[in-house]
């Protein structure tokens, strides 16, 4: 006898999310069952609505960092370097998501999150980023500072990077994204570098 064909409802979510972006909330829920390779009727069996469908495919969880692997290893500036590109990359999926939302509902959000006890998703990535800064901090492989303000100054710049890149267009992109990355870190370096004995910052 033939196993059960398995719908996984990420798979239904992916392809909901793909067609949302792209067409905007007006597409069909058979375009997203073609999509994702199910039935109309096994999307309903798990979203009650296409509205809940929409909001479940537009949110997200925070960006796989690794930080807790990073800690402590490697070059910490190319550790920086290679955190605020994840950055990067995490914000090129989100606001696009987010933007579509907030058009479609009229509802921040944040505010939806909240409904359903989550924090919005820039909000758990700021505090992962300043855990992993304060650890790097105790070991000295990173100087003073208050590591949320780094942690917000990094995410905040790659944010704001995206968003005029999807706001305004491709012209906002005036710098390559991973030079902008780099050039982030280089610019706050000076600021983080630890101190060599006699207070003299290391290079």
């Amino acid at each position: 006898m033939a196993r059960p064909v398995t719908i996984r409802r990420e798979d239904i979510l992916e392809a909901a999310r793909r067609l949302f972006i792209e067409q905007g909330f007006s597409v069909s829920t058979a375009a997203i069952a073609r999509e994702a390779g199910v039935s109309e009727g096994s999307i309903f069996k798990r979203f009650p609505t296409k509205e809940e469908l929409f909001r479940e495919a537009m949110c997200m969880g925070g960006p796989d960092l690794d930080l807790e692997a990073r800690a402590g290893r490697g070059d910490v500036r190319e550790e920086l370097v290679q955190v605020t590109l994840r950055l990067l990359t995490f914000f090129e999926d989100l606001v696009p998501r987010l933007l579509r939302l907030w058009a479609q509902t009229g509802e921040s959000p944040g505010d939806m999150l909240r409904r359903k006890g989550e924090d919005a998703p820039p909000l758990r990535v700021i505090r992962r980023v300043a855990e992993y800064l304060r650890i790097e901090q105790t070991m000295g492989r990173l100087g003073g500072g208050d590591p949320e303000i780094l942690a917000r100054t990094l995410v905040a710049s790659m944010y704001h990077y995206v968003f005029l890149t999807v706001v305004v267009g491709p012209e906002a992109a005036t710098i390559a994204p991973e030079t902008y990355a780099r050039g982030v870190v280089e610019q706050l370096w000076s600021g983080v570098a630890p101190t060599a004995p006699g207070g003299r910052r290391k290079s």
